[in-house]
């Protein structure tokens, strides 16, 4: 018995050592991300984004009313990858309207997407398709909206971008057959400084337009009259007198609509003008 005693003990002095060398050595605490917390309009809070701090991706986006009361909101879901799944639209009061379903390839690239209604007589059928193609760098460059009867590609949004990947202009064919209509396109300039990673990563949608607010000095909206009077539409929003945090991240701007935009060479003195806060935490 003393002999078996004897080796317990060395064992659980030889056992000792090795734990406390674990516990001196802690595996490192994972990098924290900045991300966008909350958008203020004219100083009221207009956007509040919340995140699951598990799976550091954002989880729901609330838009309000100049008086606080909601205006709509967007929840995400995720599957085990971590991946964009689906995400579901709220009303005013809190209630689901629709459902946007997502299939993905072998890479994750987004190939469908189902738009279910969950209110009113159309409840539970799909009401919208659409698919996305990719381009080389891996960006999505065309989206198009399918017949829900026969699967034919009914409308289409084309994207560009600018070699440091952010978005340089979008091109909406209203009509594909029996000839391509353009209704609409948005111009993004200049290029600018690349988005923070942390912003690209949690834009939520698979394209979300408001991120290259951060980037873009002015988006240029041309609306196409189609009807042969040649009477387009033009407008613009230009960015100026953006600030800085020390991380490089966007925390106020002012947003000026010029309707319509003037001629290049023209002083810009007369437009709406809206002024953007940001707010950022650490998940």
């Amino acid at each position: 018995m003393k002999l078996v005693h004897f080796f317990y003990l060395m064992a659980w002095v030889i056992f000792i050592p090795g734990a406390c060398k674990r516990d001196h050595n802690p595996s490192p605490a994972p990098e924290k991300e900045t991300v966008l917390s909350k958008i203020y309009k004219n100083g009221v809070l207009y956007m509040e984004y919340s995140y699951d701090a598990n799976m550091k991706a954002i989880n729901r986006i609330n838009t309000y009313k100049s008086d606080g009361q909601l205006q709509n909101a967007v929840e995400f879901a995720y599957d085990s990858n971590g991946l964009l799944g689906s995400y579901t639209n709220y009303d005013d009061s809190g209630e689901p309207t629709t459902k946007m379903l997502f299939t993905k390839d072998e890479n994750g690239h987004f190939q469908e997407g189902e738009l279910v209604s969950l209110s009113g007589a159309n409840t539970g059928q799909v009401v919208n398709r659409h698919k996305y193609s990719y381009n080389a760098d891996g960006l999505i460059n065309r989206e198009a909206w399918l017949s829900l009867s026969t699967g034919a590609e009914k409308s289409a949004r084309e994207y560009t971008y600018y070699p440091n990947g952010n978005l340089k202009a979008y091109h909406y064919y209203e009509k594909l057959q029996p000839m391509a209509m353009l209704s609409h396109k948005a111009e993004f300039s200049p290029a600018g400084s690349p988005l923070p990673e942390t912003i690209a990563k949690h834009k939520g949608y698979p394209i979300n337009f408001l991120i290259y607010e951060f980037v873009a000095e002015k988006i240029h909206y041309t609306i196409y009259d189609n009807s042969g009077s040649g009477d387009d539409t033009e407008y613009a929003y230009h960015f100026t007198d953006r600030e800085y945090n020390e991380q490089g991240f966007v925390i106020s701007q002012n947003n000026t609509l010029f309707d319509p935009p003037p001629p290049p060479s023209e002083i810009l003195t007369i437009g709406v003008k809206t002024t953007y806060r940001y707010e950022y935490i650490e998940l």
